[in-house]
């Protein structure tokens, strides 16, 4: 099992590829973002693609391009978080 802090992301910023998130855990790590378009209530959607995120570094990177949206492309807001995957 994997003890770890809860991941936090390091950076989130918007680029013309689309929303690259970047944050740093340990390099046994799995992780699966997840979206929603608000927070109250809150509704977590997994991207499919890649179904998990690992890094060899402990440096773990996500590019959100707005395709895997339903509808595709970005909304007024967009929130994200990290679960830890066992």
């Amino acid at each position: 099992a994997i003890t770890a802090a809860p991941p936090v992301f390091s950076t989130i910023r918007r680029t013309f590829r689309g929303v690259e998130l970047t944050w740093g855990g340990p390099v046994t790590a799995r992780y699966q973002v997840e979206w929603s378009p608000t927070l109250v209530p809150a509704a977590w959607t997994a991207f499919p693609l890649p179904p998990q995120v690992t890094s060899t570094t402990g440096l773990f990177q996500f590019l959100d391009d707005g395709s895997q949206s339903i509808p595709p492309g970005f909304g007024a807001a967009r929130y994200y978080r990290l679960v830890l995957l066992p």
